[in-house]
């Protein structure tokens, strides 16, 4: 006697459905397809690196003095200019005392 829920099962060879062989071969074809649609896509945009340092290596002033910052924007490693930077400063979640443009 078999202890139930375990059934044997004569495998014959042949398939209920003609295609199952051939599908497991079709999604790979599929899945290639469009992986290589997807990377023919894609542009390159590059890596962007913005850096904004102060004009003093210890990062001091005095009250009230003025700090000087220098930007620099670099595309793949190398400098860009004529980019348009909007900056803002202020205090921390609040409205930023002072807004403004310039080019790189």
């Amino acid at each position: 006697m078999k202890p139930p829920g375990i059934w044997l099962i004569q495998d014959t060879g042949t398939s209920v459905f003609p295609l199952q062989k051939n599908m497991s071969k079709l999604n790979i074809l599929f899945l290639l397809l469009i992986l290589a649609a997807s990377v023919s896509a894609q542009e390159n945009l590059g890596t962007y690196q913005i850096r904004v340092a102060p004009d003093r290596d210890d990062w001091t002033y005095e009250l009230n003095q003025t700090a000087k910052f220098d930007v620099t924007v670099t595309l793949n490693n190398r400098q860009v200019s004529g980019l348009p930077v909007k900056y803002s400063c202020g205090l921390e979640a609040l409205p930023p005392r002072l807004e403004k443009s310039l080019t790189t």
